[in-house]
Parts: C-alpha cells; structure tokens; sequence
C-alpha cells in the first residue's frame, strides 16, 4: 500500500478485521485503486498504473507460506514477477492460480506459465474459452493431465460451479440471491475454496461452501460483507 489516506484504511481495516498486516509492505507510490462499472450484470475493472502495487518486494525476513494465491493482473512489472518467482521458489505445499484477467494484464505465455506453476487453478467461463486455445484441451480436466494441478475450479455464474480433482468432478448449483453487485464475488469464492483446500475439506463442501461465500457478497453493495456462521464454521 501507499503511504497515504487510502493506505492507512487499508492498514486499519485489516487490524479491526483481525488479519496479521505483519508482512503488508508500505511504499512512496500511491495505493492502488481500481474502476469498477457493471456492464451487464459483470464488474468491468479499470486498474490504476504506477501505484504501490506496481513495485512489490521482499524486504520482510523470509516466511515459508503454505499457500500462495496470485492472479495475471498483479504480475504487469518486472518487478513482481521476479518477487512471484520468488515467493514461488520456497516451494510451498498449495499454489493457487486465479486467472481473473483484468484489461492487458495478460499473454499467453503469461497465463501458460502460471498454468506450469500451479497446483490450484480458478477462472470463469471466458477465461476457459483462452485456456481452452492455449493448452489445446477439451475439457477443465485435461489440466490435471498436462501440468502438476491438483484441483480446477470453474465458476458459471448463476448456474453454479464446477470442481475438477483426481477422483473427479463435482457439480454445485448457485444459491438463490438477490444480486445487488458482483464485485468480489468471485475473490469470496477463491477464499472459501483455498481455506477448504487448506484444511483437507471434501470436495462437495468445499465447493458448495464457495458458491455460498460467492452468493453472500453479490447480495449486498460492497464487496465487504459479513459471511453467514455457516461459512464461516465450515470447515472447522
């Protein structure tokens, strides 16, 4: 984050979320910020360049993460991708790669890449349509096939989602809810797959508790909204 007004909220929400900040780097750039505008019913995002985000480093003692979570759009510096490489080097146990590809923040040897590195992957139906293209493959349970990925998730929207693993794949359909903005729903939905993922979780919950974290936040304005104790205690 930047050393600035938006910054600080940032620093401050996560304290009174009671989310350790100890690793949350603070640069001379100004925070990033994102447009967002609803384009039939879908977030339409327009991501501010030369901001903090733009230049993330490890400056911080080295930590050995379980997981890491990384998208396309993040990876738009040379800088970040050498820190991605980095982080990715201290061979952590899960490897989630989100797609969610954002303006011109992505190639095709960009997302191939990411593909070779994980070992979790999530993405909608038009991100599929791109890496049905690059990897030449018919169906999301190729991926298991080509590369060291042990779980793919897609996201269909008002129809559900799919989970794709070694023994198979997993329908859910989309809880009922009102939407009132998309925003974030997608990232709700990341979250609650890499906590099932974390802990071991079945399948059929894991997916079932991320359609339900995703459902929660397009029924509210914002993409900060409290989860029902039934996602939260899901996997405990």
């Amino acid at each position: 984050v930047g050393r600035d007004t938006l910054g600080a909220e940032i620093l401050e929400f996560l304290q009174h979320a009671d989310i350790d900040a100890t690793h949350v780097l603070s640069g001379n750039a100004p925070t990033g910020t994102a447009r967002v505008v609803q384009v039939d019913g879908e977030p339409q995002f327009t991501v501010q360049t030369n901001v903090a985000w733009d230049a993330i480093q490890l400056s911080l003692p080295m930590v050995y993460p379980e997981l890491v979570y990384w998208g396309t759009a993040a990876q738009n510096t040379i800088t970040n991708r050498a820190t991605l490489r980095e982080i990715l080097s201290l061979s952590p146990r899960h490897r989630f790669f989100d797609m969610n590809l954002r303006q011109h923040y992505y190639s095709d040897e960009l997302i191939l890449n990411d593909l070779q590195n994980a070992t979790i992957v999530k993405f909608n139906e038009h991100e599929w349509g791109i890496i049905k293209k690059i990897t030449s493959s018919t169906s999301p349970a190729d991926l298991l096939k080509l590369f060291d990925i042990k779980v793919v998730a897609v996201t269909l929207g008002s129809k559900g989602a799919e989970l794709y693993n070694c023994s198979g794949v997993v329908l859910a359909t989309a809880p009922h809810a009102l939407v009132v903005n998309t925003t974030g729903a997608g990232d709700a939905f990341s979250a609650a797959l890499a906590a099932g993922v974390l802990r071991g979780a079945a399948p059929p919950l894991i997916l079932a508790t991320a359609c339900d974290a995703g459902a929660a936040v397009v029924a509210h304005q914002g993409a900060h909204v409290q989860f029902p104790v039934h996602i939260v205690e899901a996997f405990k």
